[in-house]
């Protein structure tokens, strides 16, 4: 057979033949064909439309027939409806009752309402809402534990903790989350922030997970290795053997923190003589520490051994009022004499010292017996208190000199108290006397004098009260007012023969005052039995000018 392809020969002689031209024949046999077609189609409609409805209705009749193919024939009829029927066709929700819908309120971004705002009052009132929204979140911050990570208050946060203790099963898991967050900002943000540790550390004691606890404590330790509290709180946290340990790591950081050294020696409880190694230890390293001085003297049993240890601590800490005062304790009179005397030069503006040197003074002067004559005991009183009067205004007039700020008068009436408690009560009178006066105008005298002694018998300090109200007497002779607050004072606080010495210096100041002739007379009559005195002071009553009814009666 060959190649039948043609070659190009072949192929040039048909690229000039021209198409077929469609003449008559060719139209009448495109119609005879196109009949043939119309007649097939014609025969076959019927049966096409039939196969079509039937599926149709299948279609319909079947699961997943589809809603718009139930309402085909519906559809189909809506060509047919006119515009005034179809405007008279009610709406869906007519005679439906509508659902109210909760309603939902999303807050709305603080840049979205600036963008939407213009400028002027509107972009004030939207940047006035910024700031309102920042003070109630400070607010929040602040109720909940805390709204500045640096500026914590640390004491207040400690002390919530603290006094929580068994009822960390009641608090809110929120709130414990909340605060864990918030505190582990504050260490993370200020590291050496050692309240931030604590506080954190207790937090997760007080939410019982202990392991945790120790773990923030000792990263605190880390971080703040110059803090007491962090390190008191590492030892509180864990058990006393480690304990012991950290305190040991504490006192090689911080070799003059006396706190530190009294918890190491706490530990050691349990082992007196160990417990005072432990404090001697300490003072080497701190003999200017007042804590541990008083706490090794404390734990001294032998009174000439805690005398030598008096010696030498008042040596290292000379500007310690109770060390000096303790030491005086164990001294003779003339012994406690010569180391106030060393400890006045020592601290020109303590007064406490001066008090004690009034109250040794009164010591070494014993009153005279009860059975003593009444004078003789009323010029012991006299005397002593003349003396001890002259130490306090000594000590005035030293302080004035060497003290920028001398105590004032409420200070003195405070050590007054005291010295009264300790039992001094003529050097509790002799501070009143001597500072009655100072600090105060004239005219605030009486007033001030008076509320002072009614606040000291309130506190059951009534010698104080009876010097303040006998030096209000002293300077406010012939006020009525003042002796009768004496004379009840007297009444229920004196005895008969205070109260019949100041009815006697009532009447001979008061001598127009009827009601203090008969208050006079009755307490003679009725407290002492003395009739014949009470008609004395009748008689006196009648000369001094007073003749009315109520004195006339009595007197029958």
């Amino acid at each position: 057979f060959g190649d039948a392809r043609p070659d190009a020969a072949g192929d040039a002689r048909f690229d000039d033949a021209a198409p077929p031209a469609y003449d008559d024949q060719d139209r009448a046999a495109d119609r005879v064909w196109d009949a043939v077609d119309a007649r097939m189609a014609e025969r076959h409609k019927r049966k096409r439309e039939q196969r079509e409805r039937e599926e149709d209705q299948a279609t319909r009749r079947g699961a997943r027939a589809r809603v718009a193919d139930q309402f085909a024939d519906l559809k189909e009829g809506l060509k047919e409806v006119s515009f005034e029927q179809w405007d008279a066709i009610p709406e869906a929700s007519t005679g439906i009752r509508a659902h109210k819908r909760p309603e939902s309120v999303v807050p709305v971004s603080d840049a979205i309402i600036l963008s939407r705002v213009g400028a002027g009052g509107e972009a004030g009132a939207a940047s006035s809402l910024t700031i309102e929204r920042g003070r109630m979140l400070r607010d929040r911050l602040d109720k909940d534990g805390g709204a500045d990570t640096t500026g914590i208050d640390a004491e207040g946060y400690l002390s919530s903790l603290a006094g929580a203790g068994d009822s960390a099963p009641a608090m809110q898991v929120g709130d414990i989350r909340k605060a864990r967050l918030l505190l582990r900002s504050v260490t993370s943000t200020n590291p050496t922030h050692a309240p931030g540790w604590v506080a954190a550390a207790r937090l997760e004691e007080v939410a019982g997970q202990l392991v945790e606890a120790r773990n923030i404590i000792k990263r605190g330790c880390a971080a703040c290795p110059s803090s007491e509290d962090v390190w008191i709180e590492a030892a509180r946290l864990n058990t006393p053997s480690n304990a012991k340990v950290i305190l040991e790591n504490a006192v090689r950081e911080l070799p003059h923190s006396s706190r530190i050294w009294l918890r190491a020696a706490d530990l050691e409880s349990s082992d007196p003589q160990r417990k005072m190694r432990v404090l001697r230890r300490a003072l080497e390293a701190n003999p200017a520490s007042e804590m541990l001085w008083q706490e090794l003297i404390g734990m001294e049993e032998d009174e000439s051994e805690a005398h030598i240890l008096l010696a030498r601590a008042t040596e290292c800490v000379p500007g310690s009022v109770d060390l000096w005062l303790a030491l005086a304790r164990l001294e003779d009179h003339a012994g406690a004499k010569a180391v106030l005397n060393t400890a006045m030069r020592k601290n020109r503006g303590e007064p406490r010292i001066w008090v004690a040197a009034c109250a040794l003074e009164e010591a070494q002067a014993p009153p005279p017996d009860n059975s003593a004559p009444l004078e003789e005991r009323q010029v012991h009183y006299m005397r002593l208190a003349s003396k001890l009067t002259g130490l306090i205004t000594k000590a005035l007039e030293a302080m004035s000199k060497h003290c920028a700020k001398p105590p004032g008068r409420s200070d003195w009436l405070a050590l007054a108290m005291e010295a009264e408690e300790s039992g001094s009560e003529v050097t509790a009178r002799a501070i009143v006397g001597a500072t009655l006066e100072l600090g105060l105008e004239e005219q605030e005298w009486r007033r001030t004098w008076i509320n002072d002694a009614q606040e000291a018998a309130a506190a059951g300090r009534l010698e104080t009260a009876r010097a303040l109200l006998m030096g209000c007497v002293e300077r406010f002779p012939g006020q009525k007012q003042v002796l009768m607050r004496a004379i009840a004072f007297e009444s229920k606080h004196g005895d008969k023969a205070t109260l019949a010495r100041l009815l006697e210096q009532a009447v001979a100041r008061c001598p127009k005052a009827e009601l203090f002739w008969l208050m006079a007379a009755k307490e003679t009559w009725k407290t002492s039995g003395d009739v014949d005195g009470a008609r004395a002071f009748l008689q006196r009553a009648f000369a001094a000018g007073h003749n009315s009814e109520r004195v006339w009666l009595p007197a029958g």
